[in-house]
């Protein structure tokens, strides 16, 4: 019973594993190299690549970001503030939010539904992702 326990819990791990949910935590590891790399990923999803894995070097691992969190990510190693960089990259894209199934209008409506968002994001993620050496 015990080892038939051990499997279940074994093949759960794995398959958790597989999807890139799971990393160990590396103390002694140097972010520059993943902070710039991340960077400049960041700067290309900004202008339309489809990058989706973030560098993570606290874990040796990496994370997925969505195309609007990495934007977020950009605007906040700018100095940016979150929401409305977000809003002016997706602008400079000719892309826009949708929300029930219309195009929020470019401007305030995208910035404050940008912020709600990315709320999450920026209180919780985005400080992990700084824990785990991804951004300074």
């Amino acid at each position: 019973m015990k080892n038939h326990m051990f499997n279940t819990y074994a093949v759960d791990l794995f398959k958790v594993a597989h999807g890139g949910a799971v990393g160990f935590y590396v103390p002694e590891a140097d972010p520059g190299p993943a902070v710039a790399f991340n960077q400049a990923l960041a700067e290309r999803v900004s202008s339309g690549a489809p990058y989706r894995y973030m560098a993570l070097p606290g874990i040796g691992s990496g994370i997925s970001l969505d195309e609007i969190q990495w934007m977020a990510v950009d605007a906040y190693a700018k100095g940016e503030a979150i929401p409305a960089g977000v809003a002016q990259r997706l602008k400079a894209l000719n892309k826009s939010l949708v929300k029930d199934g219309q195009a929020v209008a470019h401007g305030d409506a995208t910035v404050r539904e940008l912020e709600t968002r990315l709320g999450v994001f920026v209180e919780k993620t985005l400080p992990m992702i700084q824990r785990l050496g991804g951004v300074v």
